[in-house]
């Protein structure tokens, strides 16, 4: 019975410190990022390893397991965005122990925070409130893929299926809300950020181009930002 309990039991990877690698060329790595002189890698089971580039690596110690798909670096440091709608903070880079900001089970309150505050249209609300059901019901299960710096201290973070997110940092505190997408939304999972001086733009898998406006803070509607489509091929 104690065997059979082992075998059947399961971690929650949102409850669990990254798994320990003492092999590197054993590690599934999915993003690399340099800040500094430290050269940063992250994959799955939350691992992350540094270099100084002396071709000697260490691991940091991250508080969850899930998979790590991207770290990206910012003004406010290192964010690392991973599975279970995991956002990681690293506000030093000469350290080593990473902080958790959000993760999936907090997906739901965002989208009700947003619901309470926003001027919102009958068929908007109710939409969105079925969100808040939808991912109340499916749990932690949206990873998370990217994010671009929209300005100092605010960042809008993209995962699958539409799913965006607007985090806003003030020294250690940070406020995270929901972050519109106009359009139909997509099924696909993977995307490239790109940006120029104008524009921050996302090329999804399938083939329409979206782009966030750059301009000032104080321009911006806050929960309100939209991301327009500029264009299908």
């Amino acid at each position: 019975m104690p065997m059979l309990a082992i075998a059947t039991g399961s971690l929650d990877p949102l409850e669990t410190s990254s798994y320990v690698s003492h092999r590197l060329n054993s590690s599934v790595m999915l993003t690399i990022a340099r800040a500094g002189d430290e050269l940063f890698m992250a994959g799955e089971r939350g691992i992350v390893m540094r270099s100084s580039g002396d071709g000697q690596w260490s691991q940091d110690q991250v508080p969850v397991s899930t998979s790590i798909t991207r770290i990206k670096p910012v003004s406010n440091g290192l964010l690392a965005l991973g599975h279970s709608g995991t956002v990681l903070l690293l506000a030093d880079a000469s350290q080593s122990q990473w902080r958790i900001l959000i993760n999936g089970e907090d997906i739901p309150d965002i989208y009700q925070q947003y619901i309470d505050q926003a001027e919102l249209s009958d068929p908007e609300k109710l939409m969105l409130e079925r969100e808040v059901a939808s991912h109340t019901q499916q749990g932690p299960d949206k990873p998370l893929f990217d994010a671009i710096e929209v300005a100092p201290g605010r960042v809008h973070v993209f995962g699958a299926y539409g799913l965006a997110l607007e985090m806003t940092f003030s020294g250690r505190t940070y406020t995270s809300s929901l972050l519109r997408i106009d359009l139909k939304r997509t099924n696909t999972c993977t995307f490239t950020v790109r940006h120029t001086m104008e524009t921050r733009s996302m090329w999804w898998e399938s083939r329409v181009l979206y782009t966030v406006p750059t301009m000032p803070a104080s321009a911006m509607s806050g929960r309100k930002a939209r991301i327009q489509a500029l264009s299908s091929v």
